[in-house]
């Protein structure tokens, strides 16, 4: 990834600073009261869709099993949009995903989230490629080859 800002001359530490969205709070709210999530109330955010259909089924395991709260699973068939999902990627006490767009958005928000847990896409070299991109303290799950299979079935 950081081959790329290379090729325009550019340093690839400062991407989020040029990294603009307009956000829509109004489809945030919408989405946070889908999920009935009120303000400042514990919860906890996860995903485990990545690509155009795949499933990382390992992202399950990494819950706390005795988590008292609510767990909210993001999903497109909810809302394609990756920005509807910002009040609740802020808001969150713990983050859970695949390696993604995600882990971008994620970057450049202000989270109370204590907990960040980015699962890999791809066996063994994701987190050695991309980890250095990002600035929030991402916690990477290590799989051997064989828990990688059983939970990435492409």
């Amino acid at each position: 990834m950081t081959a790329k800002y290379l090729g325009c001359d550019m340093d690839w530490r400062d991407w989020a600073d040029y990294f603009k969205y307009t956000r829509n709070h109004e489809r945030e709210t919408r989405l946070r009261e889908l999920f009935n999530i009120k303000e400042n109330e514990p919860f906890i955010l996860a995903n485990k869709n990545y690509g155009f259909n795949f499933i990382h089924n390992g992202v399950e395991n990494s819950i706390p099993k005795d988590y008292d709260g609510k767990v909210i699973w993001m999903s497109p068939s909810i809302t394609p949009k990756i920005f509807d999902w910002c009040w609740m990627l802020e808001n969150a006490e713990e983050i859970h995903i695949v390696e993604t767009s995600i882990n971008y958005i994620v970057d450049t928000l202000n989270l109370k989230a204590k907990k960040l847990i980015s699962h890999p896409r791809h066996y063994e070299h994701t987190r050695m490629i991309i980890e250095r991109l990002f600035s929030a303290p991402w916690q990477w799950v290590d799989y051997t080859e064989e828990e990688w299979k059983q939970y990435v079935k492409n």
